[in-house]
């Protein structure tokens, strides 16, 4: 239900996936309603080093931690799940829409969509991917499936 909720949050729209977290983006620094463009599918249970769960924090409470890559380098991006933002998630998850029940919380979870964002950044660059080959740009769009599964579709601009 959490990531669920993430996810429609991220991406603007109905998605049904809960195995991975679907990092979208506008294309812009904007913190767009609608992310059409799929910056990073994150693996929910740990594979490659990436993993998104539930934690308890310091305060006796749980956050959502999404670890990118191995090791203690980098840690895991965290956002506080406080009652509301839990709340908030599970409506979200169920269909309703973000700024009908919290605009604070869903600027909130823009805003961690956004911390995200700048460690796939940073992750790319650690690992070279951010160049592209022969001045192509790959752009990997989201499409749905039939049961409402956010896929990839890759579309190659050539300069």
């Amino acid at each position: 239900m959490i990531v669920r909720g993430l996810n429609r949050v991220f991406t603007g729209m109905l998605v049904q996936n809960q195995d991975e977290l679907v990092l979208a983006t506008s294309g812009s620094y904007s913190q767009s309603k609608r992310s059409p463009l799929l910056d990073e599918l994150i693996s929910v249970p740990r594979q490659g080093g990436e993993e998104v769960s539930l934690v308890l924090n310091p305060q006796g409470g749980f956050d959502v931690a999404v670890r990118l890559t191995r090791g203690e380098i980098h840690p895991a991006v965290r956002l506080e799940l406080s009652p509301t933002r839990f709340e908030f998630l599970g409506r979200v998850a169920e269909g309703a829409l973000p700024s009908s029940f919290s605009l604070e919380c869903h600027e909130d979870i823009l805003a961690f969509k956004a911390r995200l964002l700048r460690e796939t950044e940073t992750r790319r660059k650690l690992d070279g991917d951010d160049v592209g080959e022969d001045g192509q740009l790959v752009l990997r769009f989201i499409e749905l499936t039939n049961d409402g599964r956010a896929t990839p579709r890759r579309v190659m601009v050539r300069a």
